[in-house]
């Protein structure tokens, strides 16, 4: 564990950092990950009035600030919080100078005609779950296409510019440790599937020919590769963000090349940090919660995961990989240098509680 520790503190000091997380080693402080307000608020699962403790779990992003009155209901501190993301969604649109003549990719839109909606799904941020409750929406009124994309240009620009749409997006290292997990570890573990096996046979051959110098044949059955977690970012980076995205690498390819923010226009932007309150409160927000509910959310482990996976990833890997995902990071709102003080708090936790016990 002590190892452990050293190298983390030897990776944080070989970056931007240092400075940082030396303080948090010496003074062993806890990071606070949530913001908590207690508000009345109505329960959006049984529609009971509660007195209740709405958690806006703050995950990897940068903590938002309230310049005037802090908000006291749900709503209001909603309001604020898509106030704070649309205006840092224009603000990096406007950085990275992204054109609105730029063509989008409708493959990942999600339309119902009959509550004016549009849901661009991201993989790896509970799009199984988002799509689910589309079909069941669309189920109850099979009005029009499923897809957007199956709209002619015209049909497309019109519900564009009169729904509303939604797009959840979540922290970048977080999601593609996610796919990592899913798709290559659970290989190695026995939970085999068909679309787990081309991943293997489609990326993994690739990626161990690239960084190990074999060739490797088809796969068959209860074969795996052992792929690592440092050779699947290599591989992130050195394919790059403009290849043809297709139903596999979209799982890696940056948010903003899958959701086009800048000429979509959101209007509602939800992170999967907060799903457990976003998501209920999206569905209310497009007044068909009394259609479909948002199902029980489990607590991610996000943070056991990173320290667990990113503590072996040299340094230079996770510069790199973090470089890939940097419009993501602006104009999501959230904070790389938030993953240090994840793996600083994961290793040094532990480590900090016997300290504590023993006095």
């Amino acid at each position: 564990m002590m190892f452990a520790s050293r190298r983390v503190l030897l990776f944080l000091c070989g970056s931007s950092f240092c400075s940082l997380f030396v303080s948090l080693f010496l003074v062993r402080t806890t990071v606070r990950n949530n913001l908590h307000f207690t508000v009345r608020t109505h329960d959006l699962r049984n529609s009971q009035e509660t007195i209740g403790h709405i958690s806006l779990s703050q995950g990897m992003r940068m903590m938002p600030t309230f310049k005037n009155d802090t908000p006291t209901t749900l709503k209001e501190i909603m309001a604020r919080e898509q106030e704070r993301r649309l205006s840092l969604l224009r603000d990096g649109c406007k950085h990275f100078n992204k054109s609105h003549r730029n063509p989008v990719d409708y493959s990942h839109m999600l339309v119902n005609d009959a509550h004016g909606i549009l849901f661009n799904f991201i993989p790896k941020v509970s799009c199984s779950t988002w799509k689910r409750i589309f079909r069941k929406l669309y189920v109850h009124n099979k009005t029009g296409h499923f897809k957007l994309g199956a709209y002619s240009a015209e049909e497309k620009s019109t519900r564009i510019a009169n729904y509303r749409k939604v797009l959840f997006v979540r922290d970048p290292m977080s999601r593609i440790l996610s796919t990592y997990m899913s798709k290559f570890c659970a290989l190695a573990t026995g939970n085999d599937s068909r679309l787990q096996r081309s991943w293997e046979n489609w990326y993994g051959r690739d990626i161990v020919k690239r960084y190990r110098g074999i060739k490797v044949k088809t796969l068959k059955g209860g074969e795996h590769l052992n792929i690592t977690m440092t050779e699947f970012m290599n591989y992130i980076v050195d394919v790059g963000s403009g290849i043809k995205m297709t139903p596999i690498n979209d799982h890696w390819l940056p948010q903003n090349v899958v959701s086009h923010p800048c000429q979509i226009g959101y209007d509602f932007i939800g992170h999967f940090e907060d799903l457990s309150v976003e998501g209920p409160y999206v569905l209310k927000w497009l007044k068909v919660d009394h259609l479909v509910q948002f199902p029980k959310y489990h607590v991610s482990k996000a943070v056991e995961n990173l320290v667990k996976y990113y503590k072996e990833v040299p340094l230079g890997v996770v510069h790199k990989v973090t470089g890939y995902y940097e419009k993501d990071y602006k104009l999501f709102g959230y904070s790389a240098d938030n993953i240090a003080s994840q793996l600083t708090k994961g290793l040094f936790g532990k480590y900090d509680q016997e300290r504590i016990s023993q006095h």
